[in-house]
Order: structure tokens, then sequence, then C-alpha cells
């Protein structure tokens, strides 16, 4: 049987909104009825039809009891994006398209705004701000939400199966941290105190590895204060998960493996194109990623001008490297002026929008990774990776830093970034540093924004067009 069209008590019956109206004179109407992405064609014909009711509160009578004069309320009363129930027969039509041919029909709602379901949007700004009329008018807007729901539950599905345990962790708490951005900040009128919305759920969740869990995830909501732009959105979807006595190979080997699953389960291949590149490449997920290690890369590039990692946690490495991009003609990224935001800086403009296909960068200085663990056999270098996809961050994951001692000397001089201006600098969280005081094991740390891999996964060139209802600029509709 057609999709859309079910049994009832009276015979068949098909529900949905009105999306094309067609007179064929005064005793035949055809009707296309939308629901849940399926379409089916209603034929009115006076010879069949009996009668037309209305649910709506107003009134719940039918018309005349005449056959032709129920038609001719059918045709008068309902439009275009209004939502009905018809009951008939199903069949066929002289074309040949399956239909219903009704012999009852009840209007259920009535739509009282215009709806361009054949005409071409041509106010996009005022559109976006309507989400509910991009949602009725954009078939391909419910595409991409439907494939969004997909990777959520196939990311759900690949980590359980893998021993991890889902959990929840505070949305708003009355400290921030877990990553370096500008928080949101309100207050708790019940405990007269300033709370934070989260930009990170990490700190949370490395407390439950110190607690006893040993594999845990959260798939969440993450707010950050730092604007928009096709790729950012200040409140967004992550997942990250901590998976006790995990090394860096093990976290390049279930990144690999995660993308090559979601994205088999989702679209049924690991071949992508990448939506915000003009040229919109193919890469294959299905192939083992390549390594670059960024120090070794900016060190041959720029010779020994470059700063050694261990310098970068001073003002002597700022000041080298505000001196270097100052001899290669480098624009400067906004005050202040720390390591941290240098050096991204660089990573960001110089080796980033190289890697097209998936690349883990590696060779991250201490000065910013705050939370990751040193490499033992390069000192100021954290044992840390992020996988860039299309010339942007995907996933950014790392070894944990589990000495308490050494987290409250990284805490006090982003403290003290912080301090000097920088309000992206991670502050200081004694609470942490005494969960970390009773031990943490050695775990491997990840984090990915799911936004970003919806938008791979739907060819989607702009963050919003893959969330439900985004942030927009406010204006007159």
């Amino acid at each position: 049987m057609c999709a859309g069209i079910i049994p009832g008590d009276d015979g068949w019956k098909c529900e949905g909104r009105i999306s094309a109206k067609r007179e064929a004179g005064s005793k035949l109407v055809f009707f296309t009825l939308q629901s849940d992405g399926n379409h089916v064609q209603v034929v009115a014909k006076a010879k069949y039809f009996k009668h037309h009711l209305t649910c709506l509160p107003q009134s719940s009578k039918s018309g005349p009891e005449n056959s032709e004069n129920q038609l001719q309320a059918l045709r008068q009363s309902v439009h275009v994006g209004d939502i009905l129930q018809f009951t008939g027969s199903p069949g066929s039509t002289k074309s040949g398209e399956f239909s219903l041919f009704a012999t009852t029909s009840t209007l259920l709602s009535k739509c009282k705004r215009l709806i361009p379901f054949k005409t071409q949007v041509t106010d996009l700004d005022k559109t976006r701000r309507n989400r509910v009329l991009e949602l009725l008018s954009e078939k391909d807007l419910h595409i991409r939400l439907k494939i969004r729901s997909k990777v959520l539950a196939a990311v759900r599905k690949c980590l359980t199966k893998r021993g991890f345990i889902e959990v929840e962790t505070p949305v708003v708490f009355d400290y921030g941290g877990g990553a370096n951005a500008k928080p949101f900040i309100t207050k708790c009128e019940a405990l007269d105190a300033e709370c934070h919305l989260r930009v990170a759920p990490e700190l949370f969740l490395k407390q439950l590895i110190i607690g006893g869990f040993e594999r845990v995830f959260e798939v969440g909501k993450l707010f950050r204060n730092e604007g928009l732009s096709p790729m950012h959105h200040p409140e967004f979807t992550g997942c990250e998960f901590y998976q006790a006595y995990a090394k860096m190979d093990d976290l390049f080997e279930i990144t690999e493996m995660l993308l090559r699953e979601i994205c088999s389960n989702v679209i049924g291949m690991t071949l992508i194109k990448i939506p915000w590149l003009d040229s919109q490449p193919l890469v294959d997920l299905g192939k083992s990623f390549r390594r670059i290690d960024i120090y070794e890369t900016f060190t041959k590039r720029f010779g020994a001008d470059f700063p050694p990692p261990e310098t970068l946690s001073d003002d002597t490495g700022v000041e080298r490297l505000v001196s270097l991009m100052h001899r290669e003609s480098m624009h400067l990224p906004a005050k202040p002026h720390t390591s941290l935001r240098l050096f991204d800086y660089l990573v960001s403009n110089q080796i980033e929008p190289e890697c097209v296909e998936p690349t883990f960068l590696t060779g991250y200085p201490i000065a910013s990774s705050p939370l990751a663990l040193e490499d033992p056999a390069r000192p100021g270098i954290a044992l840390r990776t992020e996988l860039i996809i299309g010339g942007k961050e995907l996933v950014n994951a790392y070894e944990e830093l589990n000495d308490g001692d050494i987290q409250r000397t990284r805490f006090q001089q982003q403290q003290a970034q912080r301090d000097s201006g920088d309000d992206e600098a991670h502050p200081m969280n004694e609470l942490y540093c005494r969960a970390l005081d009773y031990g943490m094991p050695p775990t491997g740390g990840f984090g990915m924004g799911l936004d970003r891999l919806c938008m791979l996964l739907t060819g989607s060139r702009h963050i919003r067009d893959v969330i439900t209802f985004p942030l927009t600029k406010s204006g007159k509709d």
C-alpha cells in the first residue's frame, strides 16, 4: 500500500497537510497531501464524496447532505496549508497515479499564513528567522535534520558497544572550565551566586574516572560566548569520552574507527565531500589518516627563530613569536597576545588549510594544552592530537594530566593570562585539582563537534543548516 494511506475504521484513510490543490471543473478536485515526507494524491469526486466535516472549535457541523454540495463546501473552505483527514478507497487515476478516492474529509487545522510550497523564497533572512516556515517549505532541511538524528544515534551505538556508559553532567554550575573559551555567565537566584553555562563537560567526566567509572561519554549541549560564523555557533552539540588507561595510539585508533562506523551507519559509505570548500573535494574516511607534527613543521619552515616549546609559557616565547610573525609579514591576532592565541593562530593559518584529507596534528606545546599530559620524551610538548578535515578541526584528543600539583601550576599560569585580559584562558579550579589529588588513572580523552560532523554528512556549508533552531539576528518579520 502507498505510504501515508493506512486502514481505518471506516475504510482507508490518510492525514496530512495540503501542499497542492487542483480543481478539474466543479465536480472534481485533486489534493496533494504531505505527511512526514510522504506525498499522497487524494481525489474528491462529487459522485462518490459524501460529506465534509470540521473538528475546529468554532463548528463541528457538516454542510448540506447533498454530495455535490458537500464537495462544494470542501472546495470553498479548504486551502493549501490546511491539515485534513480523508477516508475512502485506494485506486489509480486514468494516468496511473496511485490515489485515495475520498468519500469523507475532516478539517483538522486551518492554516492562516501563506506557505510557499511552489513559489521561490525571496527573503532568505526573513525565512531563516522563521524556522517553522523554513521547515514547511524546504524539503532538504527535513533530510538534514533526520541525518542529524541518525548521527547522534550512531555515536551512542558505537561507544556503548565498546563498553562506554552514557552519563549526564551539569550544564549550569558555579565554575566553568574544560576548554579555553569565553563562557556565558548567569546568576542562580537560589544561591545568590554567579554561574556559568558549560563550555565543556571535561572536568566532570574526569571526576567520574577518578570515582571509578573507567569508560564514560556524554553527548550534550555546550556554550561558548564567542560569536557566529559558518563554522561556529554559540550553542552547539559535542561528544566527549574518557577511557582509563588509554594512550595516544588508542585515541588514534578509536577516532578512525568511530568516524568510519558513523559514516557507514548513517550514509552507507566512507567517501564524503567537503561542503565548505569551493571545490568540494572527495575524501575517504576508510583510509588511514595521515599525521603531521606541527612543531617539527614550524621548526623546518621558520628555522631557528621559532621558539623552543618550553619557552612558550613565559614572555620570552611570546616575544619571539610576535617578532617571527612581524618578520614573515603575518597579521597578528587580536590582543592579548598570549602563547596560546599566537600558536593557535599560526596553526589555523599555516597548517590547517593544507589538511584537506583527514589529518592528525600532533606536537602541540604544553602552553596551548593546559589539561594535557606532557610527553616525557619531548619537554614542553603535549601528548595531544587534533583531527583536521577540510581545513577545520573536528576532534581534539589527548592523554590527560593526572597530577593535581602540576595542574594547579598550569591553572595558575592560565589565570594570570585571564587576569591580563584573555577571557578565553582557563580559570583556576581548585575543586578539580583536589579531585586529582585522590589519584586518576592514566586516561585518554576525546572531544568531537557533532554539528561539524553533521555538516560533512549532509553536504552543508553553514552550521545553522544542521541545527534545529539556530540563533539568528533579530529583525521584524
